[in-house]
C-alpha cells in the first residue's frame, strides 16, 4: 500500500477532534490508517502533544501569581459562609409564613368574587325571567283576548303578537335554561305555544283551500298563509306546518281520488293540481322577500315522501318489468310528475337536496331498468334477426330494396319511440344497441356476400343502395338523437351518458367519433369488390375464346378479317348489364367506384390470353420457317411469291386479335371513363 502526503507541514488530523463529547481512539486509528500512514499519524501526535505542554507551561507561567495565592485566599471563607446560614433561613421561614398568608387571602378573595358573580348572574337570569314572565302574562292575555276561531282581522292581529311574545319568551327561558326556575315557565310557554299552534293550524286548514276561484280571494288567501307560515317558522315549527298540509289538507284529497278512481295518473294529476293552485306552494316561492321561507320543503320532506309511501303500499306493481308496456307508461307518468315536482320548487338549493335525498334514491332504486331493458333489447333483436336469415328478401315497402333494411330501421326508430319504448335514463343503453343492429345487419350482409356463391348481380346492386341509403338516413337520425339527448341534459341538468363539452364542435367531435365505430365504408368497399369478382368472373369464359382465333384462320384459307370476334360481345355483355342496372337504380357513385376496376381487370385479363396467343403464334411461325429451309430453294422462291400476293395465316391470326383489342378497349373506355 502507497501514500502520497500531499502537505508535510499540515498535520494529518484536526485537533478539534479530540474535543468531540463522542470522541473514540479507536474509532480515530480505525478513520485515520486507510487516508493517512502510521508512522506520520504517530509522529503528527506526538508533535501535538509537544505542542500541549508547551501552552500548559506557558499559562501556567503567566497566571502563576495568582495560582500560588490561590489556597491563602480561600482561608476562612468556611467561616464566613457558616455565618450567613442563620440569617438566610430565618429569611426563608419567613418568606414561607408571609406566602401562606397570602395564600389564604388570595382564596378568601376568590370565593367572594365568585359569590359576587354567582349572585351577578342570579340577578341576570331573575331580569331575564322576570321579561320572560312579563312576556306569557301578556301572550296569555291576548290568547285570552283571541277567540277560539278568528274570524275578524282584529283577532288575527292578536293571534300575531302572542306569537311574537310566545318567541320573545322562548328566547328568554333558552338564555336561563341552566336555572331551576325556568320548568314552571316552560310549562306556561308549552301551554300557550300549544294553544297558539291549534289556532295556526286552524286557520291554516281554511286558507290553504286551493279551489277558491276569485283572484282576489286567491291573492288574500296567499298573504294569510304567508303570515301564517312566518309564525310557524318563528316557533321553530316549520315541519309541523308541513305535516298539516300532507295529512290535513293533501291526504283527504288522494283518499277521496283513490277511492273514485284508483289509479296512479289520478293520484298524479290531482297533486300536480294542488300544486298547481295551493297558496301555500305560491306563498313558499317568495323566498326572495321573505328569507325565512328557505327553512320550508314542503315537497321533499313532505309531499314526495307521502305520494311514495302511497305507491308502496297500494301500486307496487308498477315496478315491475314483466309487462314493458305497462312499466313504461308508469314511468313516463312518474317522470312527467316527478318534472312538474321539480318546476315547483323555489330554488335549485331545494332542487340539489331533493335529489340527494333518501326518499328519492329510494324511489328511482325501485324502477329496474336494467331489466326493462334487457327485455326490450330481447324482443327488438329477435325481429332483426327473423329478417336476417333471408336477407335477400325483397322489401315489403318501396323504400328500400331489402326487407331486412326495412327492420333494421323500424327497429332503431322503435328503441327511439317516447311513447312506447325510449326511456332517458337508459339512452346511453339504446344508443349502443342501434350500434349493435347496425353492426349486425352490416356483418350478415358481408357474410352473404363472402359466402354466397351463386349471388346476381342485381341482389349485390339492391344491397349497396340499402346500405347507402341506411347509412345517410341512420347518420342523420343517429345525430340528431345525440343532439336532442345533449340539449336535454343542458336543460334539465340531469347525469347525461354522454361527455357533453361545452362547444358545438367538441359535440360534432362526439357525433363523428361514435358514428365511425360502424364500417359503412367497409360493407360498401365488400359489395363493390364482390360486383368486380361477379362480372369478371362472367367474362372469363368469352375471354378465353381469344385462343380459338388461331384455329380459325391455321390452314382454312379464310378472308382476311374486317371485323371484331363474337366473343367480344360475349366480354362485354356482363359490364354493359351491369352498367344498364346501376344507371337504371341511380347509382352512379357505385359506377364510378367499380367501373375502372371492372375495365381495367377485364384488359388485363384479356392482355394476358392475348399475349399468350400471340406469343404461341410466333412460335409457330417461326417454327415453319425452320421447316421451309429444309425444303427446296425453288420451293421457297414460289412460296415467297405467294404471300408477298397474300396474308399469311399468322398475319390473318394478329389482324382478327388487333380487331378484337380494339373494339373492347374502345367499348370499355366509353363504359368506364379509362
Amino acid at each position: 500500500m502507497s501514500f502520497s502526503y500531499l502537505n508535510a507541514n499540515l498535520t494529518s488530523f484536526d485537533s478539534s477532534e479530540f474535543c468531540s463529547g463522542s470522541f473514540s481512539v479507536d474509532e480515530f486509528i480505525q478513520g485515520k490508517r486507510y487516508s493517512v500512514p502510521l508512522d506520520v499519524l504517530r509522529d503528527d501526535l506526538g508533535a501535538h502533544i509537544k505542542s500541549l505542554r508547551c501552552s500548559l507551561i506557558e499559562l501556567i507561567n503567566k497566571d502563576y501569581g495568582q495560582f500560588v495565592s490561590l489556597s491563602s485566599n480561600l482561608v476562612g471563607l468556611d467561616g464566613k459562609i457558616q455565618d450567613m446560614t442563620g440569617p438566610l433561613t430565618r429569611a426563608h421561614n419567613e418568606l414561607e409564613i408571609l406566602h401562606e398568608t397570602l395564600r389564604k387571602i388570595l382564596e378568601r378573595f376568590h370565593k367572594e368574587l365568585e359569590g359576587r358573580r354567582t349572585i351577578c348572574a342570579t340577578k341576570f337570569q331573575l331580569r331575564i325571567l322576570r321579561r320572560a314572565h312579563i312576556c306569557l302574562v301578556s301572550s296569555e292575555k291576548y290568547l285570552e283576548v283571541c277567540p277560539t276561531k278568528v274570524l275578524k282581522n282584529t283577532d288575527f292581529i292578536l293571534l300575531k303578537l302572542a306569537c311574537d311574545k310566545i318567541t320573545d319568551t322562548r328566547q328568554l327561558i333558552q338564555t336561563c335554561s341552566q336555572s331551576p326556575l325556568t320548568e314552571q315557565l316552560q310549562k306556561r310557554w308549552d301551554s300557550c305555544c300549544g294553544i297558539v299552534l291549534q289556532n295556526l293550524e286552524t286557520l291554516l286548514r281554511v286558507y290553504s283551500d286551493s279551489s277558491v276561484e276569485s283572484e282576489d280571494d286567491r291573492s288574500h288567501n296567499q298573504a294569510v298563509v304567508t303570515s301564517l307560515l312566518s309564525m310557524y317558522s318563528q316557533l321553530n315549527y316549520e315541519i309541523q306546518a308541513e305535516n298539516i298540509i300532507i295529512n290535513h289538507i293533501l291526504k283527504s284529497k288522494c283518499d277521496k281520488v283513490l277511492l273514485e278512481i284508483g289509479n296512479v295518473d289520478a293520484l298524479f294529476t290531482e297533486i300536480e293540481g294542488f300544486l298547481q293552485h295551493s297558496p301555500i306552494i305560491h306563498a313558499s316561492h317568495d323566498f326572495i322577500r321573505f328569507p325565512w321561507m328557505k327553512e320550508y320543503d314542503f315537497i321533499s320532506r313532505g309531499i314526495f315522501p307521502f305520494v311514495l309511501t302511497i305507491l308502496m303500499n297500494q301500486f307496487p306493481h308498477i315496478w315491475s318489468p314483466s309487462t314493458p308496456d305497462a312499466f313504461h307508461s308508469n314511468w313516463v307518468r312518474c317522470a312527467r310528475f316527478i318534472d312538474v315536482l321539480e318546476n315547483t320548487f323555489p330554488s335549485l338549493d331545494h332542487l340539489r337536496k331533493f335529489r340527494s335525498s333518501v326518499t328519492f334514491k329510494d324511489f328511482m332504486s325501485k324502477w329496474q331498468f336494467n331489466v326493462y331493458f334487457q327485455l326490450r333489447f330481447h324482443a327488438l333483436a329477435m325481429e332483426l334477426e327473423s329478417a336476417v336469415d333471408c336477407v335477400h328478401s325483397p322489401s315489403a315497402t318501396s323504400d328500400f330494396k331489402l326487407d331486412m333494411t326495412r327492420i333494421l330501421v323500424k327497429v332503431i326508430n322503435q328503441c327511439w319511440d317516447k311513447e312506447k319504448i325510449f326511456i332517458w335514463e337508459l339512452s346511453g343503453r339504446f344508443l349502443k344497441a342501434n350500434a349493435l343492429f347496425i353492426s349486425r345487419y352490416l356483418k350478415e350482409i358481408q357474410r352473404e356476400v363472402s359466402s354466397n356463391t351463386h349471388v346476381t348481380i342485381k341482389q349485390l346492386i339492391s344491397s349497396y343502395a340499402d346500405v347507402k341509403l341506411s347509412e345517410s338516413l341512420l347518420r342523420q337520425f343517429i345525430v340528431d338523437k345525440i343532439n336532442s339527448l345533449v340539449l336535454s341534459h343542458i336543460t334539465t341538468s340531469r347525469v347525461s351518458f354522454l361527455a357533453i363539452g361545452n362547444s358545438s364542435e367538441s359535440d360534432s367531435n362526439e357525433d363523428e367519433k361514435f358514428l365511425s365505430q360502424f364500417c359503412w365504408n367497409e360493407t360498401k368497399e365488400t359489395l363493390e369488390s364482390k360486383l368486380v369478382e361477379v362480372v369478371v368472373s362472367a367474362s372469363l369464359p368469352s375471354i378465353s375464346s381469344v385462343t380459338e382465333v388461331p384455329r380459325l384462320f391455321r390452314r382454312t384459307n379464310r378472308e382476311v378479317p374486317c371485323k371484331p370476334s363474337e366473343y367480344v360481345n360475349g366480354i362485354l355483355q356482363p359490364i354493359q348489364t351491369l352498367y344498364q342496372s346501376v344507371r337504371g337504380g341511380n347509382q352512379e357513385e357505385l359506377w364510378k367506384s367499380i367501373g375502372p376496376k371492372i375495365g381495367q381487370e377485364l384488359l388485363t385479363r384479356y392482355k394476358a390470353q392475348m399475349d399468350q396467343v400471340l406469343t404461341s403464334v410466333q412460335r409457330m411461325e417461326e417454327s415453319l420457317k425452320r421447316l421451309k429451309k429444309v425444303k427446296g430453294k425453288n420451293e421457297n422462291d414460289n412460296n415467297d411469291t405467294k404471300t408477298s400476293m397474300h396474308l399469311s395465316d399468322d398475319d390473318k391470326i394478329r389482324r382478327q386479335i388487333q380487331l378484337d383489342f380494339e373494339l373492347l378497349t374502345e367499348e370499355i373506355r366509353t363504359l368506364t371513363f379509362i
